[in-house]
């Protein structure tokens, strides 16, 4: 894996742990 695409899945992920807790707050 390159630093830089690393730090993209990393970006990738923390978003859907945000969509996901704002998700289930909503609900």
């Amino acid at each position: 894996y390159r630093p830089d695409d690393v730090q993209r899945i990393v970006s990738v992920v923390e978003d859907r742990r945000k969509e996901a807790k704002f998700k289930g707050r909503t609900i």
